[in-house]
């Protein structure tokens, strides 16, 4: 066996006999899955941050290198409403803004150089492999004409990329359509796929899921679809509302939709060819359409393909017309049939709240568990909600080691709290991003909460977090430990070297807790 995968089974042998003899000790406390996170935002886990003027909306999470996120969004940047911005923000591991980006961490930006106005109603971003990041977004020339597809592009430092499109943007027309930008994904080439929500120009206007497709350099490609863009009916209003692409660069959208007026809502998913026309190979004709069987009205909130090719839809649904509406879900085989080893009829769970929830990210764990979060609404005479999280097994049951038997809810800002994303950091914590209420505005929030030990992938005798097993820094605080000497008496006398992330016993304490399933005391 190679030397380093030997030395590094003995060291995983190591701690795992560490773990154990530390966690016989009466006086050892657990934490809690669930719990925010102490090393997040100043100590309290949570990080209220206003962008604009008056109000912002986030849109979405987006990991960086370094363990740094990129909120996005649309901000307002000037009193009482408007214009809009679209907006960035970068923010460190620690919750606090990277000065070094933008202009103090925040970036605004406009169209107006363009003869454009970017519009409030959708977002997407998605970063690319040499760091840059894409926005989507809709826009137009006032407020009586359609909204057309423009995309922007940033460099890492914040500073807008005028190589792409023309001049700096990013441009899609479709005659008599109106379109509104719900989600983005970029392939490996570089190129940016795009769904969009579209609507008629004319008296009775008509929906459409559309999907659309841009080159590396801002340009549209006209080889997708029709033209650039494929525009399809399913029903009376199907509503996309997220994109994914599988291994095979065919991409899906998560789609609400029902056949008229009178129909209830339902899961639907459209899956396309890499030349942007509708799989027959997929369910029938390239869509699937099922209603949960609990019911009621079903609407879609996140999109996931699994690595091993399964399709999840999560959003919410209710079980009866009397009832409120909750987390749900439904698992796919890859060939668009309902995967019946978590239920045919789909997966329901009662959060709890007067009013009810719903399911507006997910993400699937490193160990197969599904990570569902949201919106809870516990006030029984207003909609006012909370973040919400639960926790659920690759069997579909409900994870009850996770916060209160597997939901989490959590108040953040001082009113209303809406989630729009959700990202797991490199040692497992579950980072949360929305916007919520600080008195008479919104502004972008993050909270950070212990996984807890789901997974030991980032377990390791690396207890100072700088790459490296050494015995002059790591071998000793493992052997105090050992020995019973916890707190700041583990660290003493020690000096951490410069690429040390981990330099206290906080810090120590917390990745051991969180990654290795160790107990310890403050």
């Amino acid at each position: 066996m190679n030397f380093y995968l030997r030395f590094h089974d003995v060291m995983r042998r190591g701690l795992a006999a560490f773990a154990a003899l530390v966690a016989i000790s009466p006086a050892f406390v657990n934490a809690a899955p669930g719990d925010f996170d102490p090393t997040f935002g100043s100590g309290i886990g949570k990080v209220l941050q206003p962008i604009g003027a008056l109000y912002d909306e986030a849109r979405g999470l987006t990991a960086l290198p370094g363990g740094q996120w990129l909120v996005h969004g649309v901000c307002s940047i000037e009193l009482p409403a408007g214009p809009n911005s679209y907006c960035l923000a970068r923010f460190n591991a620690d919750g606090s803004l990277d000065a070094s980006y933008g202009n103090s961490g925040i970036v605004l930006g406009t169209l107006n150089a363009f003869g454009r106005k970017s519009e409030s109603v959708s977002r997407s971003l998605v970063r690319l492999p040499d760091g840059k990041v894409v926005i989507a977004m809709s826009c137009n020339t006032g407020s009586s004409t359609p909204n057309l597809l423009c995309l922007v592009r940033h460099h890492p430092d914040g500073s807008r990329d005028t190589s792409f499109g023309t001049n700096g943007l990013g441009l899609l027309s479709f005659g008599g359509v109106s379109q509104y930008v719900v989600d983005s994904v970029a392939q490996t080439d570089g190129k940016i796929v795009v769904a969009v929500f579209c609507e008629s120009t004319a008296a009775t206007p008509l929906y459409y899921a559309c999907i659309a497709r841009f080159n590396a350099d801002g340009s549209v490609d006209n080889d997708y679809g029709d033209g650039g863009i494929k525009i399809s009916q399913f029903g009376l209003w199907p509503q996309p509302i997220a994109i994914a692409l599988d291994a095979q660069g065919r991409a899906l959208l998560g789609i609400s939709c029902r056949d008229s007026q009178a129909a209830p809502w339902r899961f639907c998913v459209f899956r396309y060819t890499t030349a942007g026309q509708l799989d027959t190979t997929f369910a029938t004709n390239g869509r699937f359409a099922a209603q949960p069987g609990f019911g009621s009205n079903s609407a879609v909130g996140a999109l996931l393909v699994q690595r091993d090719g399964k399709i999840v839809i999560a959003g919410r649904c209710k079980a009866s017309a009397l009832v409120v509406d909750e987390f749900c879900m439904m698992r796919l085989l890859p060939n668009g049939v309902v995967d019946n080893d978590i239920g045919a009829a789909g997966l329901l769970w009662t959060s709890g709240s007067a009013r009810g929830s719903e399911v507006t990210a997910a993400s699937v764990l490193p160990n197969g568990q599904y990570l569902l979060a949201g919106k809870c609404y516990p006030n029984p005479s207003s909609f006012e909600s909370d973040f919400c999280m639960m926790r659920v097994n690759e069997n579909g049951s409900l994870d009850s080691t996770f916060g209160v038997s597997g939901v989490k809810r959590a108040v953040i800002g001082t009113a209303s709290d809406r989630l729009t994303g959700i990202g797991i950091t490199a040692t497992g914590q579950y980072l949360l991003s929305g916007d919520c209420e600080t008195g008479s505005t919104y502004a972008f929030c993050l909270a950070q909460f212990d996984g807890g030990p789901t997974t030991y992938r980032a377990c390791s005798l690396d207890l100072d977090g700088d790459g490296r097993y050494t015995a002059t820094i790591d071998g000793i605080i493992a052997q105090r430990i050992m020995n019973g000497i916890v707190g700041n008496a583990a660290v003493a006398g020690l000096s951490f070297p410069n690429g040390a992330t981990r330099t206290n016993w906080a810090g120590i304490r917390h990745f051991l807790i969180t990654q290795c399933a160790m107990s310890l005391p403050q």
